[in-house]
């Protein structure tokens, strides 16, 4: 599924859309998540930074069972 690009990026956003539109490995989607979580709590958005925080932990937690 090929990620739109919005023009008002910053340079940390497009990194990451850029990574989505290829091939992301489990464990980069988890790193993706727990740094959105980071950029989420830096800026207030608790809520949503815990949503990715815990997204990342049960997506870690299922991808270690798996192997």
């Amino acid at each position: 599924m090929e990620v739109q690009m919005p023009k008002a990026l910053t340079e940390d956003e497009r990194h990451i859309l850029k990574r989505l539109n290829g091939d992301v490995s489990t464990s980069d989607l988890v790193q993706m998540l727990f740094d959105l979580a980071g950029h989420l709590e830096r800026d207030g958005q608790l809520a949503c930074a815990k949503l990715a925080s815990v997204a990342a932990m049960r997506l870690e937690r299922q991808e270690t069972s798996i192997h």
